[in-house]
């Protein structure tokens, strides 16, 4: 294989490995992006220096090889610039999420975060409804509580007070739950769940920034609402 077939090569497995990859990643045969371009130009050198003086490389040839070696040129600045937007990127989610500790936020989910006597959740009905009950269960399954919902379709929040179908007031923690909604003939209605808590840590998961909502793991992304609920008396 001559220099610009190599060359070419080399240059189509960087470009593939763009959108995951940086200008200091790896190539499959051990190398990076840089270090194969310098091999390059010392394979040129080389090739010059060792060419048959009666047979020298022709100028088109030789013109081929440079304009391939601009293109990998241009790759490695382009890599680089993708990385610093990359690095960019990561530092303004990990400062939007950072932000977000001690508030409420809501996503997509089916967790409820009691704590202080108090949990809050949402749920979306596809239509109207004849009935639909807000079943909570902890951690084991069991259910605990069942509390009649709002039956008109669209999004509606609702408030737990923390106690069991008993009356008795449960540990707080992470609880679940589902909406079981019928319309008038027992057929079940489509509904979705989100979960609703505080922001108690972040962390970063592939260069991703994660919010901790009580056990919870919810991805910056995720979050379609942020709630004004102030903190009980007494907490930060």
């Amino acid at each position: 294989m001559d220099i610009a077939s190599l060359m070419n090569s080399q240059a189509a497995q960087g470009s593939q490995g763009s959108g995951n990859q940086t200008s200091g990643s790896r190539f499959g045969g051990g190398e990076s992006l840089d270090e194969t371009f310098d091999n390059f130009l010392k394979m040129l050198t080389t090739q010059m220096q060792n060419q048959d003086p009666l047979e020298p490389m022709k100028t088109e040839k030789f013109t081929e090889q440079l304009v391939g070696f601009a293109g990998v040129e241009q790759q490695i600045s382009s890599n680089k610039n993708l990385e610093k937007l990359i690095e960019l990127q990561g530092y303004n989610q990990m400062g939007a999420a950072v932000n977000m500790i001690g508030k409420h936020i809501e996503a997509d989910g089916d967790k409820l975060q009691l704590e202080n006597g108090m949990a809050l959740g949402a749920y979306d009905l596809g239509k109207k409804a004849e009935s639909a009950d807000i079943r909570i269960q902890n951690s084991s399954g069991q259910i605990v509580r069942t509390i009649s919902g709002e039956t008109q379709g669209g999004r509606h929040e609702f408030v737990w007070d923390g106690r069991n179908d008993a009356g008795n007031q449960v540990p707080p923690g992470t609880y679940s739950y589902a909406v079981m909604a019928k319309d008038a003939d027992g057929n079940p209605i489509s509904s979705s769940t989100s979960t609703i808590g505080r922001v108690d840590g972040i962390e970063t998961e592939d260069g991703r920034a994660i919010l901790k909502v009580g056990n919870a793991e919810v991805g910056l992304s995720q979050v379609k609402k942020v709630h004004d609920i102030p903190s009980p008396s007494g907490e930060g």
